[in-house]
C-alpha cells in the first residue's frame, strides 16, 4: 500500500492530545529513516497561540468549500511538527484504526510549505521535512 504523501490528509484517534480524540492531520513530509512530518488541522486557535505572534502566523486556514471531510473553518496548526513512523500509519491504515480523507489542493499545500520553510520556528532539520 502506498500511504503518506506531502499533503495527504488523515483522520486518526489521538490519546496523546488533551483532551484525547479524533484529529485530522496532514502529511507535510518524510525523512530518509521512513518517518513521517505532519500538522494537525482544527477547529479554532488556542488562546496561547493567538498571542504568540509566530505561532499565530503559522496557522493556516482551509474552507470546508474546498474539502469536502470538512464542515466548518479549520486550521492547519503549522507551528509544530509532529513524527510518525510511516509504517504504522500504513499499519493503520490497513486495519481501519486511520482513514484517508483527503488531499491539500495545490495552492494551500504551496502556501504551507512556504510558510514552514520561511518559520523560525522550526529547525534546519526539520525544514527537511518541507523541502
Amino acid at each position: 500500500m502506498n500511504a503518506a504523501k506531502r499533503g495527504d490528509i488523515f483522520h486518526r484517534y489521538f490519546s496523546t492530545t488533551k483532551p484525547p480524540k479524533y484529529k485530522f492531520f496532514v502529511i507535510i513530509g518524510e525523512d530518509e529513516d521512513k518517518y513521517v512530518g505532519y500538522f494537525f488541522i482544527n477547529s479554532n486557535i488556542n488562546d496561547y497561540i493567538r498571542r504568540n505572534d509566530e505561532m499565530f502566523n503559522m496557522q493556516m486556514p482551509i474552507k470546508p468549500n474546498d474539502y469536502e471531510f470538512l464542515d466548518h473553518l479549520s486550521f492547519i496548526d503549522a507551528h509544530e511538527l509532529s513524527i510518525l513512523k510511516k509504517s504504522d500509519l500504513i499499519k493503520e491504515l490497513s486495519v481501519g484504526i486511520t482513514q484517508m480523507k483527503g488531499h491539500l489542493n495545490a495552492d494551500d499545500l504551496d502556501r504551507l510549505l512556504d510558510a514552514a520553510l520561511r518559520s523560525p520556528l522550526f529547525s534546519e532539520r526539520e525544514k527537511d521535512y518541507f523541502r
